[in-house]
């Protein structure tokens, strides 16, 4: 770490923690201003709080970031800093100072001015909406820092108000570590549920997804799941994929959905084989539907039966697939299965907008667990894998790379909004599309050779002559970005000797970087 790099965060952490502090006081000098200007400054208030809290713990471990990480960090407060100084030059005409003496020095005091606040609300909608928006941005780099393995953080963990108390769960749920000691594991309440949790729930198929919707009465109370089932790939694998299930759904275990896009997480159920009745091992995981959020849809289903309501509409879900993909990274896992399948879009009861989540953990591995190397020759899932990893022996090992590969294959479906997989008139059938050139024949053989050596160029081309046209220029330049992540010529992702750091953390700062932030920054 340099001096110069350390202590340019240092003055814009300081910088920040000033405003921050000095909108809080305005905001508590409202408290008698008007009801509708009452609520807009207790929403700047809670989120310059947060602010506030994250700085601080900034300011004590960002020694310890690497120089890229930190250096993310900076750029992400600078942005900050404009944001709170807009914020405070609004809050600052509905007030006016006074200096106030005592015994123990003076100080200046907030008056709320005696003016009609009605021309200042969207100015302060716009305030709280670009801080708010900010914080958005900021959490992966933010939580990115907790998958640092160092007793500093630890220690800075413990103390009181170190973190917001709203993150704490999430935060210890990225940090959790892998159990490996069968009567520890087991012993976590609640976590492993019993296999009788599935006969009392009334289970619904979501069309064109590889999870179910199911609905559970217990008390009079309705509560709706989303299950997913994961493979057991290899029948000597059953104690070691148990422990990555225990692992993952205590990952899950946030109260963060819609900040992550990725579901939280009640439990999960494992199922042994049974010879007797010639059932094999099952292991499901059930997950939490978000409050408010209805009618879950695959994005196959959307791509299939519906149209966007806006380009905006296609961006911002290309913007929070992104977002996912990253938090499974923090969390410590790679996907492996990022496809339309895999992804699901709720309804909000409130707004009527839709929130996009990151399902389809049944390939999922953690990020440094042993690889087995194994695939299978699925049309529908090879479309979406890299061809190294494509087949039933894969040539190469995972890498997160891959799964922002998968990413980009999606990325330029949202963008096109076309659908890569066809299906018959029954829904049974997958084919693939047209638009990405046709096979010889039908042969399987054909088809597996066809989408290992000609589906991924012609992937990279309608990304570079044909998605411009729908989502611009600088989407297009992202999306291509992530179908080369391995390839030679991409120098931001394909040397992976340069993000051989202990915790990973080299990797996500440069997707965050590179991939995140330059959707993030597309407005239309």
């Amino acid at each position: 770490m340099t001096a110069e790099l350390a202590l340019a965060i240092i003055g814009v952490i300081d910088l920040g923690l000033k405003y921050g502090k000095e909108i809080r006081k305005i905001c508590s000098s409202l408290k008698g201003a008007e009801r509708e200007i009452q609520e807009r400054s207790l929403r700047l208030d809670n989120g310059c709080y947060r602010c506030i809290a994250q700085l601080q713990f900034l300011k004590q471990v960002q020694h310890i970031l690497d120089d890229g990480h930190r250096e993310l960090q900076e750029r992400t407060l600078r942005v900050l800093i404009e944001k709170l100084t807009s914020a405070k030059s609004v809050l600052r005409s509905l007030v006016s100072t006074q200096v106030s003496n005592s015994e123990v020095g003076s100080r200046v005091v907030f008056i709320p001015k005696a003016v009609k606040y009605t021309f200042r609300k969207d100015r302060l909608d716009e305030a709280i909406e670009a801080l708010e928006t900010w914080q958005r941005l900021s959490d992966p780099s933010w939580f990115l820092i907790f998958k640092i393995s160092d007793p500093r953080i630890e220690e800075m963990l413990k103390m009181k108000d170190s973190i917001p108390p709203s993150s704490r769960s999430s935060i210890t749920s990225i940090r959790a570590r892998c159990i490996t000691d069968e009567s520890a594991a087991t012993s976590i309440p609640g976590l492993a549920l019993p296999s009788e949790a599935l006969m009392t729930m009334t289970v619904l198929a979501v069309p064109f997804s590889c999870c179910s919707l199911a609905k559970s009465n217990m008390s009079g109370k309705v509560s709706t799941f989303v299950l997913e089932s994961i493979r057991l790939q290899h029948h000597g694998l059953y104690q070691h994929t148990k422990k990555d299930v225990r692992n993952l759904a205590m990952r899950l275990q946030h109260d963060e959905p819609q900040t992550f896009g990725l579901l939280a997480c009640k439990g999960f159920i494992a199922e042994r084989p049974d010879a007797e009745r010639g059932t094999l091992a099952k292991f499901t995981l059930v997950l939490r539907t978000p409050s408010q959020l209805i009618k879950p849809r695959s994005l196959r289903d959307l791509l299939l039966n519906s149209q966007p309501e806006s380009l905006s509409h296609k961006l911002r879900a290309a913007q929070e697939l992104a977002k996912a993909v990253a938090y499974v990274h923090i969390f410590g896992f790679v996907h492996k299965g990022i496809r339309p399948e895999s992804i699901l879009s709720f309804e909000s009861e409130r707004t009527g907008g839709s929130s996009l989540f990151l399902v389809g953990f049944e390939d999922f591995r953690q990020e440094y667990g042993r690889t087995q190397r194994l695939g299978d020759d699925v049309t529908e899932r090879n479309l979406y894998r890299h061809p190294s990893r494509q087949g039933v022996n894969p040539s190469s090992d995972f890498f997160m790379q891959h799964d922002i590969y998968s990413l980009g294959v999606c990325l330029l479906e949202i963008g096109l909004w076309q659908s890569f997989i066809a299906y018959d008139q029954e829904g049974l059938y997958a084919s693939v599309s047209s638009i990405l050139g046709q096979p010889e024949t039908d042969s399987k053989d054909d088809l597996a050779q066809f989408l290992m050596t000609t589906v991924k160029p012609n992937i990279v081309e309608l990304a570079r002559t044909q998605l411009p046209r729908f989502m611009g220029t600088r989407y297009s330049k992202i999306v291509e970005t992530c179908l080369t992540a391995l390839e030679p010529e991409n120098s931001e992702f394909s040397d992976t000797t340069e993000f051989e750091d202990a915790d990973g953390v080299l990797v996500g700062v440069r997707y965050i970087e590179k991939i995140l932030h330059r959707l993030d920054r597309l407005y239309i």
